[in-house]
């Protein structure tokens, strides 16, 4: 057994796994996060971060804000059909490799433990623990929670999910002229031309803009590469742009009435199948998640320990 035996480990350093951190180490629980990247690590999203997600953060996250969205566009297969400024931010992008670093970030100052490159290999519930297995050891705990995202290791380990619905999203970083980053402003596009059963995106970010498309139906992932090219080839904004990045990911689109929870473990975020099934936005469930899962916890640790510490009937 690798180290102590925690009130909670958390498997996954995303948002969903350093909000619900930063929480329960704030309240004092002894909080492992075990990640199987070297933070920061370059996630594939739009990095598009709502008010209302804002609203639900624990904490400032200002320093890592690309740009504020004062508006929107609408377009449909490059023909741009509403510009709308509502004169004040809508919305704030991020790059999620930074932002997610800051969150983590944030769970470490309140006491939380992180642990990096630790690849999860499975999961096994015992009466009084849960023991997380990885080729660098095995880690126990009163509490696991598994916030590693879509691919969820832990909800295969533990049989949850089995049927997970995703959609797939392709993004790039675009590195445009300055006549593009002018063209774009502060204002989000979204094209609901740019692909059958899903969209394409534009968010502006301080140096570059982000570009992507999300076809929110399973199991049609193939020639989402050439439906992004063809959505950048419609775009004015993205004329003469420098593709810096490309990657795919899977997004969960929820709509599956399933537990999440088994024993002593339960997922949350992305890993949780959370998401919105339309626009594919994961991170407001994921910090929506950690808030609603953060109480539950701490009462049931507290319980735990409570009865950990009882002396046994009749002595």
């Amino acid at each position: 057994m690798t180290g102590k035996t925690r009130d909670v480990i958390i498997v996954g350093a995303g948002p969903a796994g350093a909000v619900l951190a930063y929480l329960l180490a704030r309240f004092g629980l002894d909080v492992l996060v075990l990640e199987k990247a070297t933070l920061p690590r370059y996630k594939t999203c739009g990095g598009g971060v709502t008010l209302k997600t804002l609203q639900n953060l624990p904490f400032d996250a200002g320093p890592v804000y690309e740009c504020q969205a004062v508006g929107g566009i609408l377009s449909y297969a490059g023909r741009q059909l509403l510009k709308a400024d509502l004169g004040w931010t809508v919305a704030w992008t991020v790059m999620r490799g930074r932002f997610d670093h800051f969150l983590i970030q944030q769970a470490v100052m309140a006491g939380a433990t992180l642990v990096e490159d630790v690849a999860v290999e499975g999961v096994t519930l015992h009466d009084d623990r849960v023991v997380v297995h990885s080729a660098k050891g095995d880690y126990a705990a009163r509490l696991l929670v598994g916030a590693d995202g879509v691919n969820s290791g832990v909800a295969r380990s533990l049989g949850l999910l089995p049927d997970r619905r995703v959609g797939v999203a392709v993004e790039a970083e675009v590195a445009v002229p300055p006549s593009g980053l002018e063209a774009q402003g502060a204002y989000a596009t979204f094209d609901f031309g740019a692909l059958p059963h899903g969209y394409g995106w534009i968010f502006p970010k301080q140096d570059h803009l982000s570009v992507g498309v999300f076809q929110a139906q399973p199991g049609k992932a193939a020639g989402l590469r050439q439906r992004l090219d063809q959505f950048i080839a419609c775009q004015p904004a993205l004329q003469g742009g420098q593709m810096l990045h490309f990657q795919g990911h899977p997004i969960p689109l929820g709509a599956t009435r399933q537990p999440v929870d088994r024993g002593r473990a339960l997922l949350v975020g992305d890993a949780a199948n959370l998401a919105d099934p339309w626009l594919g936005e994961g991170i407001y469930y994921a910090v929506l998640s950690a808030r609603l899962a953060a109480p539950v916890m701490l009462l049931l640790a507290g319980w735990l320990v409570a009865r950990a510490l009882r002396p046994p009937v009749g002595s």
